[in-house]
């Protein structure tokens, strides 16, 4: 979705922005009550707003109505996509040179199995 936006002249950002990864800059501004995008709201669309490692998750697209406080009349798009597909693209994450990292750092952080974090 990112590179559609680009490509039709909205400014967009995916992942991180200004050298800041998306999710920790807006936890970082939700902890320091600034308004959640400070210092990297300068795109007018936000794709991949998550930070996982084995100590820490962080899902952006969860703040949702703070996103709606600090900027009011935005458009939140739900992008829907058949599970089963979702479910192996986020198994294979990160790529074919690393598969199964993301789900790895999942059951690290959950002490889950592999199948426990794809149930949940």
């Amino acid at each position: 979705m990112c590179a559609y936006f680009r490509k039709n002249g909205i400014n967009s950002v995916h992942y991180s922005c200004n050298g800041h990864c998306i999710a920790i800059k807006m936890m970082s501004n939700l902890s320091s009550r600034l308004p959640i995008l400070d210092g990297i709201d300068n795109h007018q669309f936000y794709s991949d707003m998550e930070y996982v490692t084995e100590d820490e998750i962080i899902e952006g697209y969860a703040f949702f109505k703070e996103l709606d406080l600090h900027y009011p009349n935005s458009i939140f798009i739900l992008n829907l996509r058949n599970k089963n597909n979702w479910l192996k693209s986020r198994s294979n994450h990160p790529g074919p040179k690393n598969p199964g990292n993301y789900i790895r750092k999942w059951q690290a952080y959950y002490g889950m199995t592999k199948h426990e974090v794809i149930d949940r």
